[in-house]
């Protein structure tokens, strides 16, 4: 370890011994955490510096910064007209959001009859990526409609003193808010916070109100189509918005730390424009989402696999009628390959459970027409069918023969593949039945 480093580690130890609280054991942890956080960030740097040198340049919604607003816990704020776009997104389209649509998409019936401008979004940025005792929101971002802006108000925790007067500014501004909406909230954010509000011995209504992460719903509806679902990947893709000179999430961290040391503004701006583009970006996500559930006419669905993951969507929300159509629409619209097998077997199923066994039938024919081992599941489908339901034992024995040249033509392929044995002798067995009952039949016809 050279001298620089030991030293920057020994005055961070030092830091946390007198700033923070907790055991031992955690005041290690934050070390080591940070330490890592910093190795990480100075290699992110070296290489950003080499391979981009434009990014001086302003950007849109990045302003210089004066840290002095920020005394004694008091906010910042950024507004935004909603009549400006954020990529292809209308920001005024956030106060256009309807009640009944975000309690579908959020599953949580609270939301019906909320006012659009009494929403939150909600993003932190902290000094730690995992929670824990030791990890600090030392920037707060709140983003919200009001007075035709939508604005973004952060607070920033310019030293660790400030906490307990932003988490009594923070809560005194929830006040204003019906619910709140985050990107990964549930498992890091909202946990977050609610634990900075205990370990200040504060009370807080944040827990109460109704919340929306859309990370699970873009999840559900993208997945299919996006390698990514990060909040940068939609910002991409769906808004058409591509970050130049930004933060890595990772160095978040370590920025922060830094600028404890140094007081020097440059990279800690830099983290206050990331804060500002992810509650923009939340918000316009919301909106698509939103437009698409509602089906309005300016989000039409121009890619199959947006259907499929509608179909998805409306299948956790228990809407199996909207589920069912959807799925219906992407596998008309030449959705294939492993997401064309996956939404044959839930529309299937959905069929099969609703009593549509001829529908569920015309499925699995096209199903076993696909090559590989799910089409020997379509088929023991149809065989099953048309031996217990219809009670063709001739045409379930042909699906069955079928299916067993299959298997001996993808064994020669796939040797020792496990999947084909059981599937092999599962067919023997349907076939020796099926040639029995045959032969019962035409021993006595009228049965």
């Amino acid at each position: 370890m050279n001298q620089d480093r030991k030293k920057i580690i020994e005055e961070e130890w030092q830091h946390i011994q007198e700033s923070e609280t907790g055991s031992l054991k955690e005041k290690l942890e934050r070390l080591i955490q940070s330490s890592m956080a910093r190795d990480s960030a100075r290699t992110a740097r070296a290489e950003a510096r080499n391979a981009r040198q434009d990014d001086e340049e302003p950007r849109p919604h990045e302003e210089p910064l004066d840290l002095s607003q920020f005394d004694h816990g008091s906010p910042g704020e950024c507004p935004l007209a909603i009549d400006s776009y954020h990529g292809r997104t209308r920001i005024g389209a956030g106060l256009e959001l309807t009640g009944e649509i975000l309690a579908l998409i959020s599953r949580d019936d609270r939301f019906c009859g909320i006012d659009p401008s009494r929403i939150l979004y909600l993003d932190l940025e902290t000094t730690g990526l995992s929670a824990g005792a030791s990890n600090y929101a030392f920037l707060t971002g709140l983003g919200f409609f009001a007075d035709d802006e939508f604005r973004i108000r952060q607070y920033f925790m310019r030293d660790f003193a400030d906490e307990p007067e932003i988490l009594a500014n923070v809560e005194d501004f929830l006040e204003r808010f019906d619910a709140v909406v985050t990107f990964n909230g549930r498992a890091f954010d909202l946990p977050l916070l609610e634990s900075r509000f205990v370990l200040g011995r504060r009370r807080t209504r944040l827990s109460g109100l109704p919340h929306l992460d859309m990370l699970y719903p873009a999840r559900q509806i993208w997945g299919e189509r996006l390698e990514s679902c990060s909040l940068r990947s939609l910002e991409e893709n769906l808004l058409g918005v591509e970050r130049h000179g930004d933060v890595p999430g990772a160095d978040i961290p370590q920025v922060y730390f830094e600028y404890l040391k140094t007081q020097n503004p440059y990279w800690i701006s830099k983290v206050f424009h990331h804060n500002r583009l992810d509650i923009l970006s939340m918000m316009c996500v919301l909106t698509i989402c939103h437009d698409l559930v509602a089906r309005r006419s300016e989000a039409a669905i121009r890619d199959a696999r947006d259907m499929l993951g509608l179909a998805f969507f409306y299948e956790r929300r228990e809407c199996y009628e909207q589920s069912s159509l959807y799925f219906s629409e992407a596998l008309g619209a030449g959705v294939g390959g492993e997401s064309k097998i996956r939404a044959i077997k839930r529309a299937s199923l959905m069929h099969r459970r609703a009593g549509k066994r001829q529908e569920a039938m015309l499925l699995w024919r096209d199903g076993a027409e696909e090559d590989g081992l799910a089409a020997l599941e379509f088929m023991k489908n149809m065989a099953i069918h048309l031996e217990r339901q219809e009670r063709r034992f001739t045409d379930a024995q042909a699906v069955v023969r079928d299916a067993l040249e299959r298997i001996t033509r993808l064994s020669e392929r796939h040797p020792h593949e496990p999947k084909l044995d059981r599937h092999r002798v599962d067919f023997e067995k349907r076939l020796e039945r099926l040639v029995r009952r045959l032969a019962r039949q035409r021993d006595d016809p009228e049965n």
